[in-house]
C-alpha cells in the first residue's frame, strides 16, 4: 500500500498544474465521425497494467482525489488516434466515482504502450475498508463501431485476479 501512495504523489507531483494546486491529468474525449469509404473496426486491446489508487491520503491539496492509469496492449503506434475506449462501471463504484460518459482517447506512452487516465473526487469502500471496482473497457473505431468488451478488476487489495502485464 506504501508503494501505491509514494507513486500517487509522484505522479502528483510530475503532472502540470494550471488553476490548482492538485490537477490530475484526463485522457482527451475520444470524437467518433460518421463512416468514411472505409471503415475499420476497432482494435482488440488487452490490459498489461492498472496503477489503481482509490484516494490519495495526505496533507495535500490532493487528498480525497482517485486516480487510474490503465496501460493497453494490442494497437500500433500509427493507430493510436483511430480509436477510442468506453469505460462501463459493472460494479462496486456505487454511482460515486464519476465514469467519463463519452469514449476517451488513449496516449501512446514512453514505453509504446497506450494509456488511459482518469480521476474522481469519491469512491466508497466495502465494509472491510477495501474498494473493490469491476470496469468494462470497450474499444469504439472512429465511426463508432465498438468492439469486444474487456473486463477489468481493480481493487486497493490483491482480491483481483493478476493481469498478463503482470505475470512475470
Amino acid at each position: 500500500m506504501m508503494n501505491k501512495r509514494f507513486a500517487a504523489i509522484a505522479l502528483l507531483a510530475l503532472l502540470p498544474a494550471t488553476g490548482s494546486a492538485c490537477r490530475m491529468y484526463m485522457s482527451p474525449e475520444f470524437y467518433p465521425r460518421a463512416a468514411t469509404q472505409v471503415t475499420k473496426n476497432p482494435p482488440r486491446l488487452q490490459v498489461r497494467k492498472v496503477n489503481f489508487v482509490p484516494q490519495v491520503r495526505s496533507d495535500s491539496t490532493c487528498d480525497g482525489i482517485g486516480f487510474i492509469t490503465i496501460e493497453l496492449s494490442g494497437p500500433t503506434s500509427r493507430d493510436i488516434d483511430s480509436y477510442g475506449v468506453f469505460i462501463r462501471e459493472q460494479a462496486g463504484g456505487n454511482g460515486e466515482a464519476p465514469l467519463p460518459t463519452h469514449p476517451i482517447t488513449p496516449r501512446r506512452a514512453e514505453n509504446g504502450a497506450a494509456t488511459l487516465h482518469w480521476a474522481w473526487t469519491s469512491l466508497s469502500a466495502d465494509a472491510d475498508g477495501e474498494v473493490r471496482w469491476r470496469l468494462e473497457l470497450v474499444p469504439v473505431s472512429r465511426s463508432g463501431m465498438l468492439g469486444t468488451p474487456i473486463p477489468l478488476c481493480v481493487a486497493s487489495d490483491d482480491s483481483c485476479p493478476p493481469l498478463a502485464g503482470d505475470r512475470p
